[in-house]
Parts: structure tokens; sequence; C-alpha cells
């Protein structure tokens, strides 16, 4: 009986942070130092996304946030910082006669569904992406279709009990 009460209890100390700052690690006094993924803002920050290839402008003595998904799972978009990779696939297919490769990978995030919203809407901004089709009619739901050169992305969006599920799904020709 006492163990599934203590497994609750750290549990609930993880999810709260454990009365840590953002960007501070258990047991330190000072922020961390981890560069986040490949200029991509922090969700929690007011940095602008930078274009890719471009130097990041950041605040003067803020720390980047930590990416524990780490990388770039999908050329273009950064995995979004702090979220746990689900799954992740890549190969080529042809359809109709077109080859093309496909590139996928699912996220968890337990950031407010606004929050990781307004991250991927900075990258497409400032990617150069083309918005090809928007669908937000839902509360807690964003699916955009994207167009840039040959290669054909889409971001899918979707809050569910306060997880936010990301999938990312990029084709190129």
């Amino acid at each position: 009986m006492r163990r599934p009460l203590l497994a609750l209890a750290a549990m609930s100390l993880i999810a709260s942070g454990a009365g840590c700052k953002l960007g501070q690690m258990p047991g330190t006094s000072s922020p961390t130092n981890t560069p986040s993924a490949a200029g991509a803002p922090s969700p929690t920050s007011n940095v602008p996304v930078t274009a890719p290839g471009a130097a990041p402008e950041s605040a003067p003595g803020a720390a980047p946030a930590a990416s524990p998904a780490g990388g770039e799972s999908v050329a273009g978009f950064p995995d979004y910082p702090g979220a746990t990779k689900t799954a992740a696939q890549s190969g080529n297919n042809t359809k109709a006669g077109v080859a093309y490769r496909e590139t996928k990978a699912k996220f968890t995030t337990n950031d407010p569904f606004d929050r990781v919203k307004a991250y991927y809407q900075g990258l497409i901004q400032h990617g150069g992406w083309q918005i090809v089709k928007a669908d937000e009619r839902k509360i807690g739901e964003a699916k955009w279709t994207l167009r840039q050169g040959t290669s054909e992305m889409e971001v899918d969006l979707e809050s569910k009990l306060g997880v936010v599920e990301i999938s990312l799904e990029r084709k190129d020709r």
C-alpha cells in the first residue's frame, strides 16, 4: 500500500516541478545552460523564432531552454523543447508514380496548448512555409498543411486531458 502512495507522491512532485524555477535543475541555485534546438524559441520565452541558418536572438542574460526531446526529428522543425518523443519513422515511398521521402515524428508535452500552438506558428512564419490549409475550428486542436518548394508538411496539435499531442509529417519529392 505504501509503494503506490510513494509513487503517486513522487509523480506529483515531478509534475509540479518540485518548486524549481524554469530552466533550473533541482538542487541547484542557478539556471541550466543547455542550448535549445537549432534556433528554436523556448516555448516559455518571448524571443522571436529565428529562420534556419540565422543567428538566434536572445534576451541578455537569459539561459536557453533545454530540449530533452533533442535535435530535429523532422527537417525544418526542431523538436518541441521538453517534449517526449513517442514515435519516429522515415523512409522512401511512391504514390501515383511519384517518389518521395517521408519523415514522421510524434511527441507529447504537458505545456499549455496555446504555448505549443504559438511555438509552431512561429516556426511556420519564420521558416518560409506557405500555409495551404489550416483547421483551427475546434478548441484544443490545430492542423496545418504547409508547402515549401517541393516539400509538404503537416503539423497536427491536439490537447487531450492536459497533454498536447504533436504530430509532424514531412514529404520531400
